[in-house]
C-alpha cells in the first residue's frame, strides 16, 4: 500500500504540475506546497513524531485536511475566472496602449462639420439639450 501511495502521488505530481509540483521562482508557492504535504503527511503518513498526540487534535487535522480538499475546485475555478478576466483587461489595456492619439491638441480629433477652436457658443450650443437659444 505504501508503495502504491507513493506511485500514485508522483503519478500525479508528474501529470498535473502546475497544481501539484514546484514552480521554478515561486518560493512563497513552493513554501505553501511544502507546509501543506506536511500537513497532509500528519494524517496520511504520520512518523512517530508527527502523529497527533490526542484523539481530538486527529480530529481537528483530519477536519483541516477535509475542508481544505472540498475547497479546492472551487478555489481552482475563481482561479480560471480570475485568470481569464485578468488576460481579458490586459488585452482591452494593451489596445488602448496601441491607439493612435489625435495630435494632442484640443478640437484636432473632431469630427467633420463639427466646430472648431474658438467656436465656443457653436460647442455649448451642441452641448445643450435645447440647443441654440
Amino acid at each position: 500500500m505504501r508503495k502504491l501511495w507513493a506511485q500514485t502521488n508522483q503519478a500525479l505530481t508528474e501529470k498535473y504540475k502546475n497544481w501539484f509540483a514546484p514552480e521554478e521562482g515561486d518560493a512563497d508557492g513552493n513554501d505553501l506546497l511544502t507546509k501543506g504535504r506536511q500537513l497532509a503527511d500528519r494524517m496520511f503518513s504520520p512518523t512517530e513524531e508527527t502523529r497527533p498526540k490526542t484523539p481530538e487534535e486527529a480530529v481537528r487535522l483530519h477536519a483541516l485536511i477535509y475542508n481544505k480538499a472540498a475547497n479546492h475546485d472551487r478555489l481552482a475555478l475563481r482561479l480560471k475566472k480570475a485568470s481569464a478576466r485578468v488576460k481579458e483587461l490586459e488585452e482591452s489595456l494593451k489596445q488602448y496602449e496601441d491607439s493612435e492619439p489625435h495630435g494632442g491638441r484640443p478640437g484636432s480629433g473632431r469630427a467633420a462639420g463639427a466646430p472648431g477652436i474658438g467656436d465656443y457658443e457653436s460647442e455649448i450650443d451642441a452641448l445643450s439639450a435645447k440647443g441654440p437659444r
